[in-house]
């Protein structure tokens, strides 16, 4: 929807129509290596030390299988890496335009920043914003007594004769928008938007509208691009599942459930489902995450952070007299962990540091204002992980041997490829 006050041109509005969720498959085969090491090595803390060597030479070979994936064209790829270098240089171009998402609907906005931030200090000083509504079936009644038919929550309420029936019911908000199928997503939650289309539509309407909403259902997937191919079959399917779950009829039993522990790991389109060979079985189930999203363009309108203000992450300072560097980690603001740094070599702590002892050793000074961010991570084990992997890339570092003896060298090999 575009409320702002100049076009938006259709490729920009391809691609922010796809969503904040919609992940695009990420650009470095860097980052990708080095996501798949830092949870690899998260889970470790759900498993036992004995099963740990295996999975790390075992997972070797699939993040091995990366670099090749990275070596073949994907059209589809390009396509959307275009579209958006266009909307960044839009954004660049147009600085008060802004894209935020609708309270309701699951819609992408377009708007002024100007009018954004006048909208909200009104909404702010608003005090009659909240005001004491008709009790719901208050409406109801209202509304059935004229029509003979009501909606509430996802139902419509029909009167016919004697009886009531019930149909699927979507709000005037209602957008159409799932998850795009061209986004980098397993296929297991692809079947999962369809299922979660199929189910209310079956489950929530009388026999009679049940054709009605299985067409309305295609139509909407085939908006968000699903094949047909894909969407009869497990639309199908699901249908057998459904009929027959109806018609069995089963005796209620305690149920004991076993708590399911998650082996989680970024999803890469035919390298993350490898994953399942070596996991499942050993008490674990894989699950998978999506990385790279749009909600880089698509997201709520805060007040940038500074750098010195962010925190969970990793960081580099580098010397200006020569190339040393040093590299760690901090969960809390940088500018705070900075500052420790550069006061250690006025303090009396008994606490070794390699960059004090490079300060006094070669009379060198830090570039303190240009600290770099290397990662930003809030998991505190996948953090000393990121901290490793850049530890053990650094030419001329500073930090110990012993900083890297967790990673163990396992990863040596492929972090060199790099």
């Amino acid at each position: 929807m575009n409320l702002s006050s100049i076009d938006i041109p259709n490729q920009v509005q391809r691609l922010v129509q796809l969503g904040g969720k919609f992940a695009v498959p990420l650009y470095s085969c860097d980052k990708i290596i080095f996501e798949f090491i830092k949870n690899i090595e998260h889970n470790f803390k759900k498993l036992q030390s004995s099963v740990h060597n295996t999975i790390r030479n075992k997972s070797i070979t699939i993040i091995n299988s990366v670099f090749s994936k990275f070596k073949k064209k994907n059209l589809n790829k390009i396509k959307i890496y275009k579209l958006i270098y266009i909307t960044k240089q839009f954004l660049k171009n147009n600085s008060n335009i802004i894209f935020t998402r609708a309270d309701k609907g699951n819609t992408t906005v377009a708007m002024d920043k100007d009018d954004y931030i006048t909208k909200v200090n009104s909404m702010l000083q608003d005090e009659k914003t909240y005001k004491i509504c008709e009790h719901v079936e208050k409406r109801i009644r209202k509304k059935s007594k004229f029509l003979n038919m009501a909606d509430f929550l996802d139902t419509t309420i029909i009167k016919m004769g004697n009886s009531l029936i019930f149909d699927w019911y979507q709000k005037p908000t209602y957008s159409g928008r799932f998850l795009n199928f061209m986004s980098q997503h397993p296929i297991s939650q692809k079947k999962g938007v369809l299922y979660g289309l199929v189910d209310p539509a079956f489950h929530l309407s009388h026999p009679m509208f049940h054709e009605k909403n299985l067409k309305f259902i295609v139509k909407i997937l085939l908006d968000n691009d699903y094949p047909k191919d894909f969407i009869f079959y497990n639309m199908n399917d699901r249908i057998k599942t459904l009929i027959n779950r109806q018609n069995k009829v089963t005796e209620l039993q305690p149920m004991r459930r076993e708590k399911i522990k998650w082996f989680s790991i970024p999803y890469v389109e035919g390298v993350s489902e490898k994953f399942k060979n070596i996991i499942n079985g050993m008490c674990q189930k894989v699950c998978f995450f999506s990385m790279n999203k749009l909600n880089y363009f698509i997201k709520a309108q805060k007040d940038p952070m500074s750098r010195g203000a962010k925190r969970n992450v990793v960081y580099k300072i580098n010397c200006n007299q020569c190339e040393a560097s040093y590299i760690g980690q901090t969960g809390r603001k940088l500018d705070t962990r900075i500052a420790e740094h550069k006061k250690h070599i006025n303090s009396v702590s008994s606490s070794h540091s390699v960059i004090t002892d490079h300060r006094m050793e070669f009379s060198h000074e830090f570039d303190w204002n240009n600290c770099e961010i290397l990662d930003v991570e809030r998991y505190y084990n996948k953090r000393l992980v990121s901290e490793m992997i850049y530890i053990n890339r650094q030419k001329k570092g500073l930090n110990l041997q012993t900083d890297t003896d967790a990673l163990g060298h396992t990863y040596t090999d492929i972090l060199n490829k790099i």
